[in-house]
């Protein structure tokens, strides 16, 4: 399924036609969603009735019609009609919340390989700060040499062998690829997937629109 990254941050109550955030709603209270407004929260309709898409939550293309009594999922845009929705559940708590939730664990997770990384540059950082300092204190001492050039010698090591592009490599364009992912609706929980892409040969979609438009 689909997904977008943001939602609106308000809601107009049904019986006043007031605007309130999000975070003030509660279980029972009723919300008027019109044409071109996305359902913030998980309800079910009221009153009215609307044609809403629901490719933000589910990946279908074809608009579903949403009468009286059925239910609605936070993400879902009306495209014709007007309907009023009953909160089902607080919006902490709604579908799209816990998809946001996902979204942000799983640009938290660490994939094999960065676990592997992060093993190496803990042996490689302390390692080269050894060599380095122990290059600065004897080699002066073993030639009888001024300590400057070896000083010198000792900071060209700490540069060359820093792991800091190494402890990068990988999780910035990991995480780069994640967040271009779900922005374009592409959920990614996990970051092995990435690694695992480049070996897959074939893919399974579904019957419905999923890499098409319309």
């Amino acid at each position: 399924a689909t997904m977008q990254l943001s939602a609106p941050l308000t809601a107009t109550l049904a019986h006043n036609g007031k605007v309130v955030p999000i975070s003030e709603l509660a279980v029972g209270q009723v919300i008027a969603v019109r044409p071109g407004e996305e359902c913030v929260v998980d309800g079910k309709v009221r009153s009215g009735g609307a044609s809403v898409s629901a490719a933000a939550v589910t990946g279908e293309a074809e608009p579903v019609m949403k009468r009286i009594g059925c239910r609605v999922a936070s993400g879902c845009v009306v495209l014709t009609g007007y309907m009023e929705v009953e909160l089902t559940a607080p919006p902490a708590e709604s579908m799209f919340s816990k998809m946001q939730d996902e979204v942000t664990q799983a640009q938290a997770r660490r994939g094999q390989t960065q676990v592997l990384v992060d093993r190496i540059a803990s042996v490689l950082l302390p390692a080269v700060l050894f060599l380095a300092v122990l290059n600065c204190v004897l080699g002066p001492l073993v030639t009888s040499s001024p300590w400057l050039p070896w000083l010198r010698r000792s900071l060209e090591l700490l540069v060359l062998c820093c792991p800091c592009a190494l402890v990068l490599a990988v999780p910035m364009p990991t995480a780069c690829a994640m967040a271009a992912a779900a922005g374009r609706g592409v959920l990614i929980k996990c970051p092995d997937a990435i690694d695992s892409l480049a070996r897959v040969e074939a893919v399974a979609l579904d019957k419905t629109g999923t890499l098409t438009r319309g």
